[in-house]
């Protein structure tokens, strides 16, 4: 008989359009990876009217085997419920949850190799558009700064809100083209926010890249459009959900044993969690395109 996981993943009213974006990508590396394991997959969506912990309950009344949760908008408390259920996972986030395992992308390592670029092309006014209540945006944000003091520009960091869709890279960029002095380039927090803030410029009549160079992260399909062009950091989505099926099924298999390791790709980090677990760190990759060639 194939086992069954469970994946749970957050999307809410104004996300609805965005499943070409990172939660789809995984979520179709999920069904993929769990059918090449002889494995079946059950989806649970969180959106407004329906939170986390009714997500998981219908998960475990399925009989699900273990869960793998992406970006979960649910609290600390719930995760630790849930794992001492079932063995649990989760996706694009960090968690204080204990024996949770955790399957990310090196922010570091992408935001780091996004200022690298930038700096090379002779940029040294590069503003970051924040992530707003997103799960990474703390981490990004970090890494902004510390690339940014590693080429001695850390008097010209700048961090304005923002947020992860859109309308919010639209509204940062208005704010920095109002002033005396725009940045010579604007990092977002994701793709979406720097479509909008492309858009933006365009329609104020600013130069994309000769007057301010655009980057967004995530690498989602939309990006690579001639309309856009956009440098980013692609997250591998088939990987993280290859990683993170992997992961559960060692857990369920072969018990809770610290040393129970999935057979994993060698560029793939394992680091021991503090509370138990492991976190497994997924490298980004820079793509340049037409944004700030």
């Amino acid at each position: 008989m194939r086992a069954c996981c469970g994946a749970a993943t957050r999307i809410n009213r104004r996300e609805l359009h965005r499943w070409a974006g990172i939660p789809g990508l995984i979520i179709d590396g999920l069904y993929r990876a769990c059918a090449e394991l002889d494995h079946s997959l059950v989806l649970a969506a969180v959106t407004a009217h329906r939170g986390g912990a009714e997500g998981m309950r219908a998960l475990l009344a399925d009989h699900c085997e273990g869960l793998v949760l992406v970006d979960p908008a649910i609290s600390e408390a719930e995760l630790s419920r849930a794992e001492k259920r079932v063995r649990t996972v989760v996706v694009c986030r960090t968690t204080a949850a204990e024996g949770v395992d955790e399957v990310r992308s090196r922010d570091d390592v992408g935001i780091t190799v996004l200022v690298d670029h930038l700096v090379a092309t002779g940029r040294r006014r590069i503003v970051y558009l924040d992530g707003g209540g997103e799960s990474a945006s703390a981490a990004r944000v970090a890494a902004y700064r510390t690339a940014m003091t590693a080429h001695g520009l850390g008097e010209l960091v700048r961090v304005i809100p923002g947020g992860a869709d859109e309308d919010a890279g639209a509204r940062g960029a208005g704010v920095l083209v109002e002033e005396p002095e725009p940045p010579q380039a604007l990092v977002c927090f994701n793709d979406h926010a720097a479509v909008g803030a492309l858009m933006e410029l365009r329609r104020r009549g600013v130069r994309v890249p000769q007057d301010v160079a655009v980057c967004g992260y995530d690498g989602i399909p939309v990006t690579a459009s001639a309309a856009f062009s956009l440098t980013t950091v692609r997250q591998d989505a088939a990987l993280i959900a290859e990683v993170a099926v992997r992961t559960l099924l060692a857990r369920v298999h072969r018990g809770s044993d610290r040393e129970a390791a999935p057979k994993l790709p060698d560029d793939v980090v394992r680091e021991a969690r503090p509370q138990g677990g492991w976190a497994y760190l997924v490298t980004p990759a820079l793509v340049v395109r037409g944004s700030t060639a």
